[in-house]
């Protein structure tokens, strides 16, 4: 969607009372959804740097998956619609540590509580339809990948860990930011995006063929090209 297009239904829903619009900028309107009971804050200009601002990286993460918050920016602009972004508050990259569950605290303005209750679980990843956010828990991606990589040695195929879990880690930060556009998006075009893209196996279909087909170079140690290994799906 166009800017325009998001600034005229924004202001049609407001005068329809559905969502009151709290503070607009050249960059930003701010408004507040009456149905959900939560603000929401229309980026009308996404650019690199601001994209960086978004990014919260635990610096506990292994080196080899830690994602460069430049590269992670870059990326994601280049590689997808800029609806991603209307609606994107952060991106939090967690290593399920105490210090994640205080900072989410902090940026959500919670309790330490319920950010343990985020934080310790078992999510690969996740989509806060209340804070228009997303998760990313590496601890738990690098958990699975090596699960996955016993069982395939135990079947007499190759496997690496660090492949998968960097893959993965690309797959889950594509996943939820797909989810977070189409289901926190008030004013997205149903008919440019239908409503059985929201469906969990289309999400997944998206994210991995968008790995496939672009690689996932957005660790500060270095990427792979995906396209080389797997066919896009």
């Amino acid at each position: 969607m166009r800017v325009e297009e998001i600034k005229a239904a924004l202001k049609e829903l407001a005068s329809d009372k559905e969502i009151e619009i709290l503070q607009e900028t050249d960059d930003e309107i701010l408004v507040y959804d009456l149905e959900y009971g939560k603000e929401i804050a229309y980026n009308l200009n996404m650019t690199v740097e601001k994209l960086i601002d978004k990014i919260y990286i635990n610096p506990s993460i292994p080196k080899y998956c830690t994602p460069d918050k430049k590269k992670v920016a870059e990326y994601l602009i280049k590689h997808l619609p800029v609806d991603a972004f209307y609606t994107l508050n952060k991106i939090c990259f967690v290593y399920g540590e105490e210090t994640d569950c205080e900072t989410l605290a902090q940026f959500f303005d919670e309790d330490v509580d319920w950010a343990r209750e985020v934080i310790f679980s078992d999510n690969l990843g996740k989509m806060w339809f209340e804070y228009n956010s997303v998760l990313i828990d590496v601890k738990n991606i690098i958990e699975s990948a090596e699960q996955i990589a016993r069982e395939d040695r135990a079947m007499g195929w190759p496997s690496s860990e660090r492949t998968d879990t960097m893959r993965q880690i690309a797959i889950t930060l594509v996943h939820e930011l797909r989810h977070l556009m189409l289901d926190t998006n008030i004013v997205l075009s149903e008919e440019e995006y239908p409503v059985n893209l929201s469906a969990e196996e289309s999400v997944e279909h998206f994210a991995v063929r968008t790995i496939g087909m672009y690689g996932h170079n957005i660790f500060t140690e270095r990427g792979y090209n995906i396209a080389d290994i797997i066919p896009c799906v």
